[in-house]
């Protein structure tokens, strides 16, 4: 919504529309990662996905039991299945936190001042 009218309106910041901006989160699907690796080694917000995805590791092995690091799923861009279920949930969380991140810190958007977060499915969570 904000860059649609960002594009039609460029001359107003996006920080300026942030309180009749809406944040919409996804839920699970087979495409995950997106363009995840991207961001992972993107200068500026690499740094803060990575950050994300190892602070989310450590929760989801807490969780499970297991031994997780989703640097290296997203670097070797192993496919999910079910088999990976809480890595793949736990992805979606992680880079949505990290979206989040880079919203606030390289264009001071701030998430707290939008007027509406939704969510489908495990977005919901996330919102």
């Amino acid at each position: 919504m904000a860059i649609a009218e960002q594009q039609s309106n460029p001359e107003v910041p996006l920080q300026e529309k942030i309180e009749t901006t809406a944040f919409a989160f996804r839920g699970f699907n087979v495409s995950n990662q997106g363009r995840t690796r991207e961001l992972l080694h993107h200068g500026a917000y690499g740094p803060i996905v990575k950050k994300h995805l190892q602070h989310v590791s450590e929760i989801c092995a807490e969780c499970t039991s297991q031994k997780m690091d989703l640097v290296a799923l997203v670097e070797d861009q192993v496919e999910e299945t079910l088999d990976i279920y809480p890595q793949s949930l736990s992805l979606v969380i992680g880079i949505e936190l990290a979206h989040l991140e880079i919203l606030e810190s390289q264009f001071g958007i701030e998430y707290k001042q939008a007027q509406l977060a939704c969510g489908y499915s495990l977005g919901e969570a996330a919102a």
